[in-house]
């Protein structure tokens, strides 16, 4: 069972951009879903990803939201779940199965969250776990 995490990142000031990376924030926080996991993580000593990481496949030029280029482990946010956003709408569906079957033809990783997900801690603790695998894992 997860513990909720207390959200350090609740709307302070008025900016339609994240407070760290200035890409596309949710209305009500100061950050982005990503940089939230990336504060998080840091503050447990675990490296810092890379945000926006391209990876093309047969001509088709894709992005994950974090990725640790090294650990082949990425991570991928998605809003507006329960709003029909476009992850759970028929098209955004299937491009999104298409993205992340090729990430991992090519040896990805790849963890799928949703908003609640990374506010409420879940999203943290499973990076946790793949990280700490996967660091510890002979090379």
């Amino acid at each position: 069972m997860s513990r909720a995490v207390a959200n350090p990142f609740e709307l302070t000031e008025r900016s339609p951009t994240c407070l760290i990376c200035q890409g596309v924030r949710p209305s009500d926080l100061n950050t982005c879903l990503p940089c939230v996991l990336v504060v998080w993580l840091a503050a447990d000593g675990f490296p810092e990803p890379e945000r926006e990481t391209r990876f093309d496949v047969d001509g088709r030029k894709w992005r994950f939201d974090l990725a640790w280029l090294a650990l082949m482990i990425a991570v991928e946010v998605d809003g507006g779940t329960w709003s029909r956003g476009r992850h759970t709408r028929g098209r955004g569906f299937e491009d999104d199965c298409e993205k992340l079957n090729a990430a991992t033809l090519q040896g990805w990783h790849v963890y799928r969250f949703t908003r609640a997900q990374v506010l409420d801690g879940r999203a943290g603790q499973v990076l946790k776990r793949a990280l700490n695998v996967t660091l510890a894992a002979p090379r």
